[in-house]
């Protein structure tokens, strides 16, 4: 006997805009730089609730991990740390983040990072992607005296920012 069924199937369609993908406030003061897939001009000690409010995108819809993939145990910002915009399991876009003067990751900026800055702007070491953008604390594309200056005295105390 043949039968007539019906059958229907459901498919999810994901769609998005690729013009608006993560999308930082225009009237704020991070850095989206889009063609090394970095968020800059992060100030030290940012937690990622601040991260969010300066993004146009629904904070639902961001999270932030480790520079492994993990899900972050602390509060604030580390160089190397991801932004990722996600729908559901699935990653939409991503930006590394560079916190000022925070060369080795760990998201502090202290004494082990000046040290860092001055031995590259010295010619005695060399620092890699967002790395070496994020000893590039005056954004003037080089390593020099005046970024260990600013890093140095942001991690000694004598300036709240840098």
């Amino acid at each position: 006997l043949a039968s007539n069924t019906d059958v229907r199937t459901t498919i999810d369609v994901l769609v998005y805009d690729p013009d608006k993908l993560i999308d930082v406030k225009d009237n704020s003061a991070y850095v989206d730089d889009t063609e090394n897939n970095y968020i800059t001009n992060i100030q030290p000690a940012t937690t990622v609730a601040t991260l969010k409010t300066n993004l146009e995108n629904d904070a639902t819809t961001i999270q932030v991990v480790d520079k492994d993939g993990n899900a972050l145990t602390r509060d604030n910002l580390a160089t190397g740390d991801k932004v990722q915009l996600v729908a559901g399991d699935t990653v939409l876009d991503e930006r590394t983040v560079v916190v000022l003067g925070d060369v080795d990751g760990n998201g502090k900026v202290n004494g082990l990072d000046y040290r860092k800055v001055l031995n590259v702007a010295a010619g005695k070491a060399t620092l890699d992607d967002a790395f070496a953008e994020a000893a590039d604390v005056n954004g003037t594309n080089s390593i020099n005296g005046l970024d260990y200056r600013k890093v140095l005295n942001y991690a000694a105390g004598k300036a709240t920012t840098i």
